[in-house]
C-alpha cells in the first residue's frame, strides 16, 4: 500500500466527493475536507503529503492555505474553475506545482495530480491507458 496521503480540499461537497471517488484508484490514501482551516490543521499535524486545493472557498481560501504551506508544507496542486493563464502563473509563482481546470475529467484527474506531485512516473498513465497497453 502506498503511504502518500493526499488531502482534497473543496467547499462544494459534490465536487469533493467526485474528486475523492476519482482518486480512489490512484493507490494513495485520499481524504477530504471542506475548509481551508481544517486543511491547515491537518498539515500542521503532519497528516498530509500533498494537497489538491480549490481556490475559492469561504473563510480560509486556497490561496491562504498556499501562503501558509508554500515554504515548508506539503506540495500543492490547485483544481479551480478560475482557470486563467495570469492566475495560473501567479499561483505557480507563489508555490503551487500546477493548476488544473474545472470541470475535470474524472478518469484522468488522478494521473494529472500524480504527475504534478511527482507521485507517478511519465510511463505511468491513467487507468484507461494502462488497460489498453496490457
Amino acid at each position: 500500500m502506498n503511504t502518500k496521503r493526499l488531502l482534497v480540499v473543496d467547499d462544494d461537497p459534490d465536487v469533493r466527493e467526485l474528486l475523492l471517488l476519482s482518486l480512489l484508484d490512484s493507490g494513495w490514501q485520499v481524504d477530504g475536507t471542506g475548509t481551508g482551516a481544517d486543511a491547515l490543521e491537518r498539515c500542521r499535524a503532519g497528516q498530509v503529503d500533498g494537497l489538491l486545493l480549490d481556490l475559492e472557498m469561504p473563510g480560509v481560501s486556497g490561496r491562504d492555505v498556499l501562503a501558509q504551506v508554500a515554504l515548508d508544507g506539503p506540495p500543492v496542486v490547485f483544481v479551480t474553475a478560475s482557470h486563467e493563464p495570469a492566475l495560473d502563473a501567479e499561483l505557480v509563482a507563489a508555490g503551487a506545482l500546477a493548476v488544473l481546470p474545472k470541470p475535470f475529467d474524472p478518469l484522468r484527474i488522478g494521473h494529472q495530480v500524480g504527475s504534478a506531485l511527482g507521485w507517478v512516473t511519465t510511463t505511468d498513465g491513467p487507468p484507461e491507458d494502462r488497460r489498453l497497453a496490457g
